[in-house]
């Protein structure tokens, strides 16, 4: 062809004679192409008898715009949201769509126009990087499968035509799994299932890999199974090495006997250095976090601990990080954190970075507190119980309670906290994973029997285990402490009826109440006392030890 048509790069020579091992590479200067066309590569292998100039090989490359495409997996729905970056060559004609093959045949969701306006504006688009929004129709997707994006950079034009992009969308067969194993034998890894792959999990099997596409039919692989709703494998995660992000690679209802490489799941899951991570509260403004390091062995390369709503999260500045070093043990490290940045009455996830590896999730989190002063630290099990402490960060809408779990149900199983005031609450059981229920209508006045966890065990019976375990007092708001300046002090009156005498009980705490994101957590620890204990006190209130030992009363 012509010069236009030609990519003018590097030859790759080769002898009559010369034995050549494949694949070789080849760089070519592309930079005379549009983007959006699809090119052939052409041999010229000159002197070698039976090859023609010119050659064609067949093979198609396309001349992609796209440089970025987040996030990399979509659901088996409608309106699946993907962000798109352009190196240049994407317009507001410009389609996408996912499919197992970009030349044409079987169509995994119907072409989309690029939408919202590109960040360097409309007329600059097509010649400078842009960002864009695409959503797409995955509902006639199948979970569990690797699709290609596709991209058309004239749409509905006939210049161009669809071409590969060379990223990969995988349809969710597991909406999440577990964050975090350690480097051992027998680690459980637990999954939740995406829509529509409730059927196929009977024979899907999977593997924990730096690079799942890696891996060869020797790889060892570990069947899925479900206990009382919950969906799990367990895998050898001994050779895996520490400090590192792995994917979990899955089939999912494939057929009998498939060998890896198996599906890129696109779930990260850290293999954590540390086995144990204290205290699980911290105070506003600075607080230690000691880390226990698994196998008493500490990592060697300089760790830094961060405090995250997410460990995967960009640009957030709800953050704060410190390095993590030896003090006092051989077999822990130890952070000094600054909280005075972060939010109180938040969760944090306790992520961490190896030398210059990935930050990864440890699977732990700690809650954020500014309670101090509270008074009395003891309840008794009995109704009526006042309690006072000092929180600037508290308000009318605050809710506390004493109670033996405190955030542990606060994710799924306390639903009521972020619905709004209506007559009536749809409570819809198939929007958690264990739950099979159909919809219910809950009247407001149930809401009351949230306090006993009838309304819990009745609405989302997956959440009944963890009921079944709790003890507390119920939900009330916190009212102003007269006592203290205006906006810092509070006082709650608990019905301890519940509690069992002897027992210490978590005081949660949920800042910011049933409408806001935040969800109850342990802000101090209360307990129990034997009915006089209180009423009598304790002569006199401390003990001194004299040189003879004495025992005083």
């Amino acid at each position: 062809g012509s010069a236009q048509d030609r990519a003018a790069g590097s030859a790759l020579q080769v002898s009559p004679t010369a034995q050549v091992l494949w694949p070789a590479q080849a760089f070519l200067d592309a930079g005379n192409f549009q983007y959006g066309q699809r090119l052939r590569v052409c041999t010229d292998w000159g002197a070698i008898p039976g090859t023609a100039a010119g050659s064609d090989t067949g093979v198609r490359l396309f001349v992609n715009p796209i440089s970025q495409v987040t996030p990399l997996a979509v659901d088996a729905l409608e309106g699946q949201t993907l962000g798109i970056k352009c190196t240049a060559g994407c317009r507001t004609m410009t389609t996408l769509h996912l499919a197992a093959s970009c030349s044409g045949g079987q169509v995994g969701t119907p072409s989309a126009r690029l939408t919202s306006l590109p960040t360097v504006g409309l007329h600059t688009a097509n010649l400078s990087a842009s960002s864009w929004n695409v959503t797409l129709d995955g509902s006639a997707l199948t979970p569990g499968r690797l699709m290609l994006l596709c991209a058309d950079v004239d749409g509905t034009g006939t210049e161009f035509s669809p071409g590969d992009t060379g990223f990969r969308i995988y349809v969710r067969g597991w909406a999440s799994a577990s964050v975090a194993v350690r480097s051992a034998a027998s680690q459980k890894v637990e999954v939740t299932c995406s829509v529509g792959c409730v059927d196929a999990t009977k024979s899907a099997r999977g593997y924990l890999s730096t690079d799942c596409a890696s891996a060869t039919s020797l790889q060892p692989h570990y069947p899925f199974s479900e206990v009382n709703g919950s969906l799990s494998l367990t895998v050898n995660a001994g050779n895996l090495p520490k400090g590192v992000n792995v994917r979990l690679c899955s089939t999912l209802g494939e057929v009998s006997g498939q060998q890896p490489p198996f599906t890129d799941t696109t779930l990260d899951i850290y293999v954590t250095p540390f086995n144990e991570v204290l205290p699980t509260r911290l105070p506003y403004g600075t607080g230690q976090l000691r880390l226990k390091c698994d196998g008493f062995v500490c990592p060697t390369a300089t760790t830094v601990v961060r405090l995250a709503k997410s460990c995967a999260g960009s640009g957030s500045t709800d953050f704060t990080e410190a390095p993590a070093m030896r003090l006092d043990a051989a077999d822990s490290l130890v952070a000094t954190l600054d909280t005075s940045s972060l939010s109180a009455g938040g969760h944090y996830a306790v992520c961490v970075q190896v030398g210059n590896n990935l930050l990864g999730d440890t699977g732990r989190t700690v809650y954020l507190s500014n309670v101090s002063s509270v008074s009395p630290g003891s309840l008794l099990a009995a109704a009526s119980q006042r309690i006072c402490f000092l929180c600037p960060e508290c308000s009318s809408n605050t809710l506390v309670q004493a109670a033996s779990i405190c955030g542990g149900l606060a994710d799924t199983c306390l639903p009521w906290q972020t619905l709004p005031e209506a007559t009536n609450y749809m409570v819809n059981g198939s929007n958690f994973s264990s739950s099979t229920d159909s919809d219910e209508t809950v009247d407001p006045g149930v809401l009351a029997a949230v306090e006993n966890w009838t309304y819990v065990e009745h609405a989302y019976p997956h959440c009944a285990r963890a009921a079944g375990g709790f003890t507390g007092t119920p939900l009330v708001a916190l009212q102003p402490d007269s006592s203290q300046p205006a906006g810092t002090g509070w006082c709650a009156v608990l019905d301890g009826s519940s509690l069992v005498t002897g027992r210490s009980y978590s005081l949660c705490l949920d800042i910011d109440g049933r409408r806001g994101s935040l969800r109850a957590g342990n802000a101090r620890e209360v307990f129990a006392a034997p009915v006089g204990m209180l009423a009598g006190g304790a002569v006199p209130a401390t003990l001194i030890q004299d040189s003879k030992n004495q025992v005083q009363r």
